[in-house]
This record gives C-alpha cells, structure tokens and sequence, in this order.
C-alpha cells in the first residue's frame, strides 16, 4: 500500500482557515492559554480542532469539553506510547492548513500526531539540533511557556509573507 506524501505549503497564520492545534495540559493556566488562543482564532472564522495530552486518567475538574477540543489520557496510549484513539486517527488524517504544536520536543506521543499529520504548514519548538517534523520550528529553549511560544508564532506568520514559487521548468 502507497502512502500519499503530504503537500507542504507555507502559509501565513492570517490566510489559514484550518488549524489543528496540540498541547501538554499541564496546569489550569496552560488550558487557559490555550483556549485564549483558540477563542481568538475562532472569531477570526478559522476552524479550530485542539488536542491536549493529560498525564493521569482522570479528566481535570478545570477542563471545560468543547466540540472542537479532544482530551488525551494515559489510557489512551498503547505500550509504546503511541496515541490509540479514533479522534486522534481523524485529527492526524485531516489536511489542516497548519498544525501547531505548543508541546515540548520530548513530549513521544504530540511528537508521533505531528510527524503523521496530513497538515501542509507544521510549526513548533526547536530545541537544541533536533530533527523535528515541522516547517517552521521556533528556536526557544526549554524555559520559555507556551503563551511566549504563541505570541512568537503569531508574529512570524503574520510578519513573513510566503509566496508561491515562481519558478518554472525549461
């Protein structure tokens, strides 16, 4: 069986009108930011799909379901940590505009969603000389938190301009 190559395609954060979103919620201040941002794309008539990864079973008392907001928990990891649920199977077969993970580098299973997203733009952090699944990686080190992350992905989508190439076969 073929597997199809995704088409890459570099596009501005403004021009984009999917977006698939991933993320460690960590903490109640984590999930807050994160769906700030969300909000925010939405009333800019984007769709916004959001996966966030939970490391106890339980659902926290401050996470709020949403219809565009999926919850990843331990048991929804098989033995290698791979992500094992059907939402995160149609997430990763969606050919989002951009994919931007918020994680950390040494988060296996948000790692394993971005290399196999049919997305055509991915970006997130570059830590260190990590060969990383993304098209665009932020170089931000370790201690920087997400919203910091976020603001800078803001900026430089919305500051570079991509064009398609203008270059044409003799």
């Amino acid at each position: 069986m073929l597997k199809a190559k995704r088409l890459k395609k570099a596009i501005n954060l403004s021009d984009a009108t999917t977006i698939g979103l991933i993320y460690q919620l960590d903490s109640e201040e984590e999930y807050n930011r994160v769906s700030e941002f969300t909000k925010k794309l939405q009333e800019q008539g984007k769709k916004v799909q959001v996966i966030g990864l939970y490391n106890i079973n339980r659902i926290p008392v401050f996470y709020i379901p949403k219809l565009s907001y999926d919850l990843l928990l331990p048991k929804n990891l098989d033995l290698f940590f791979r992500p094992r649920d059907p939402f995160v199977n149609r997430f990763m077969d969606e050919p989002f505009d951009i994919l931007i993970d918020l994680s950390s580098p040494d988060n296996f299973p948000l790692q394993y969603i971005a290399c196999l997203s049919k997305a055509s733009f991915k970006i997130g952090r570059m830590i260190d000389d990590r060969k990383l699944p993304y098209d665009l990686m932020i170089d931000t080190g370790p201690e920087i938190d997400s919203q910091e992350l976020i603001d800078q992905i803001v900026h430089y989508t919305n500051v570079v301009e991509f064009k398609p190439s203008n270059h044409k076969e003799s």
